[in-house]
């Protein structure tokens, strides 16, 4: 779920974002044919006597209702998701590092030690993951024992207040 969120809340904002525009413009031509003394464009000329005579209890105002409902809890959810943050502390209070920075140094870092065919580095607040993927069928615990060398160097010359985990994938594995 963590790499389909942006992508989600991508689209979401979008179809919000079109969905006021539409809106916004539905409301300005009807509030121009009000002002010309015209009949409504898109409204039929007795919308204000049925929005007048419909219950509360019809059918169409309670789906109407559902749907904003469900629509407004689909958009809470996304909007309250929880994200990683975006700047990382270190162990000096008050310094901080964009964590994306760190996440690709360390991933170009990783990427040179020998046996490493692949690296994929998340960190949070409190943790740096390491997947990496290895081409030895034999003895990854060599490679996996490497990068924990290399990422402990790096957590301690940055002065990151991390703790490292990290995870080797052989070709054995797959």
């Amino acid at each position: 779920m963590r790499t389909a969120l942006p992508a989600l809340t991508r689209i979401l904002g979008i179809l919000v974002a079109l969905a006021l525009l539409a809106a916004g413009i539905f409301l300005l031509v009807e509030l121009a044919a009000a002002i010309f003394n015209s009949d409504p464009v898109f409204l039929p000329a007795n919308y204000t006597d049925q929005l007048r005579t419909t219950g509360w209890d019809d059918a169409s105002v309670r789906w109407a209702t559902l749907g904003l409902g469900l629509t407004a809890a689909v958009l809470l959810v996304v909007a309250l998701w929880p994200r990683p943050p975006l700047d990382i502390e270190l162990h000096v209070p008050g310094m901080q590092a964009e964590r994306r920075s760190v996440e690709t140094t360390l991933r170009r870092r990783l990427d040179d030690v020998d046996g490493v065919s692949n690296v994929r580095v998340r960190t949070d607040s409190h943790h740096v993951s390491v997947r990496v993927d290895t081409n030895r069928r034999h003895q990854p615990e060599i490679v996996r024992a490497a990068v924990k060398r290399e990422l402990r160097e790096f957590i301690r010359v940055h002065e990151l207040a991390m703790t490292p985990l990290v995870s080797v994938r052989s070709r054995a594995d797959r």
